[in-house]
């Protein structure tokens, strides 16, 4: 459910109550292993919400920091 939802609210409370700072996307993971498309689930959060801010990207590979746990 973590990775497939698109809805901020649940997908923010789940990042709250572990504490979660940072999200590693892995090629594998886009490529079928949790998504089959581009923006799906937590992929589109990522993507097009200000909660997320991306660190680092190479080879497919990406790292989000937890930027704003804040829903407006």
């Amino acid at each position: 459910e973590r990775f497939y939802s698109r809805d901020l609210k649940n997908s923010t409370k789940i990042i709250d109550k572990y504490d979660i700072g940072y999200i590693f996307i892995t090629p594998e993971m886009k490529e079928g292993k949790v998504w089959h498309e581009d923006e799906e689930g937590l992929l589109f959060l990522l993507e097009f919400s200000k909660n997320f801010k991306m660190v680092y990207t190479q080879r497919g590979t990406e790292v989000w920091k937890v930027v704003n746990l804040t829903i407006s």
